[in-house]
This record gives C-alpha cells, structure tokens and sequence, in this order.
C-alpha cells in the first residue's frame, strides 16, 4: 500500500473512459486537501479531463467532457486518519459518488457531449509540472497526503506497486525493505 507525502505520485496509462468510467478505492486521508487522482486530454490541462480530489476536507469527483464541468460533492467530511471507502462512477453524462457506502451524490453533464476524450496519462496522488490550468481543473494544488489501498477501475484491481504492471512511474512513495510502508488499521 503506498504512502503519499504531498508531493508523490503514481502515473499509469490514461483511463479508458470514453463512455463510463468506474473508480473505487480505499484511503486514509492525513490532510483535508489532496489530489487523489486526475487524468486529461492534454498536458496543459485543456480540453476533457476527470478528477478526484479531498477539498475542505470534503471528496469531489469532477469531469468536463466539454460542455461544463460536472461536481460532486460528499455530504459530510472525511474523517482524517480513517480509512474511507469511496466509488466515482460516469456513463457518458450522468455521474455518481458515493462515500462509505451511506453518502451518494449523482449529477450529469447539461451540455450535449457524451464522451470522455482522454490523451495522457493518469495521475495518482499529485500531478507533475505545476500547471496552473490543470490545478484549476482540480480545484486545488496540494498532493494527496495518506495511503490508498483497493484500487479499482471498472472490474479490475490495480496493483500500485513500482515497478508494476500498471504503474509506469513513481516519485517519492515511501518503501520500506519489503516495498511500500504498511499502515495498521
């Protein structure tokens, strides 16, 4: 399970979400902001991009598949140093966040677009290169701080570890000897 600071960060291959997209995981938040995970179509941050961030303390599952840019926004606040369950779903327009299973939002697109154009790579726990427009994007600038664990898109696991199948690069995961730190539940 690796332990982000702020600054570390996971890239794998971009999401294949043209038209639905399903993310589940597993966190332990140390912050009340951080960027979970982002993906978009161009490296300056414009154009489609979709986005799971801790803001305030709060979990926001954004997208913007070009006519607007869809919310979403738990009810209550996370808990720090507690692991919470959280889904992100999108079929084309309509989305839905659910956290720990209790607290479900849902929200769709009002434009005409249906589909998810993504061109670089995902990024999980922070997003290199300080770019302005994709910060803006996201709604905040801050690295996730925590652990993730149970990492899923669609139907299928992704190991996080590096090197990995998935993961293409990782900055600054903190290891132990065996491989990434382990926190007690």
């Amino acid at each position: 399970m690796p332990l982000f600071s702020g600054k570390s960060y996971l890239e794998l291959s971009k999401l294949e979400a043209y038209s639905r997209l399903a993310i589940e995981l597993e966190i332990r938040t140390l912050a009340n902001d951080g960027i979970i995970l982002y993906n978009g179509q161009t490296a300056s941050g414009k154009g489609d991009y979709v986005s799971l961030a801790i803001k305030d303390g709060y979990v926001e599952f954004k997208y913007d598949l070009g006519s607007g840019v869809v919310v979403l926004r738990s009810s209550q606040k996370l808990q720090i140093g507690r692991f919470h369950r959280i889904i992100a779903k999108r079929y084309q327009r309509d989305g839905m966040l659910s956290v720990d299973g209790q607290d479900e939002t849902t929200g769709h697109s009002k434009g005409p677009k249906n589909f998810l154009d993504l061109g670089e790579h995902l990024y999980i726990g922070f997003v290199p290169g300080s770019v302005e427009q994709i910060f803006d994007n996201i709604g905040i600038s801050t690295g996730f701080n925590g652990c993730i664990r149970h990492f899923k898109i669609g139907r299928q696991y992704i190991d996080l570890k590096y090197p990995g199948s998935k993961v293409l690069k990782a900055v600054d995961i903190s290891k132990s000897e065996s491989g990434y730190i382990y926190m007690s539940d």
